[in-house]
């Protein structure tokens, strides 16, 4: 049994929704090699997970090198932090990931999944975690916007959840 981690970099952007049946698109050479290696696992091993995740990142742990995580660290600190306002994505926790994990470890519902939390911008999800946590954000985190593609990259989560009976945050 194989589990591999994907990314929700093998899509466009262009799919306001895409499922895991959606075809890949992806704009990036890592993109590129996250779907050769889909494709390796999913030919070569029938008992496989695909988890295709999203921004991944903790509630600002300092080993990260997720934005996020440096953002939280950085506003704790008490310092400025500039955050795109027309950039989004969807999230993955990195605890959310874990129990997923675990939970897969003796699943057969074997295929490829998508993980991540409702569509938000960056400036909205650092937002919401520093409210969450008990981190003053209020003239620290700063709206931007960025130059990144794709602006939007959405992800339907519904197999997932449905199989494991549970929501992203």
């Amino acid at each position: 049994h194989i589990i591999f981690l994907s990314s929700d970099v093998v899509f466009n952007g262009r799919d306001p929704a895409p499922t895991e049946e959606t075809p890949p698109d992806p704009l990036t050479f890592h993109g590129q090699l996250k779907v050769q290696c889909e494709n390796i696992i999913s030919k070569a091993h029938p008992k496989y997970h695909v988890l295709r995740l999203a921004t991944v990142h903790g509630l600002g742990d300092r080993a990260s090198n997720s934005f996020i995580d440096r953002a939280l660290e950085d506003l704790t600190l008490g310092k400025q932090v500039y955050a795109f306002q027309n950039i989004s994505r969807c999230y993955t926790r990195i605890g959310e990931l874990v129990g997923v994990l675990v939970r897969l470890i003796d699943d057969e519902h074997y295929g490829i999944y998508n993980m991540g939390s409702p569509l938000k911008t960056y400036y909205e999800r650092i937002r919401d975690l520093s409210e969450e946590t008990g981190i003053a954000w209020r003239g620290k985190l700063l709206a931007t916007d960025g130059d990144v593609l794709p602006r939007i990259q959405n992800l339907n989560t519904d197999k997932l959840s449905k199989l494991l009976n549970c929501s992203f945050t």
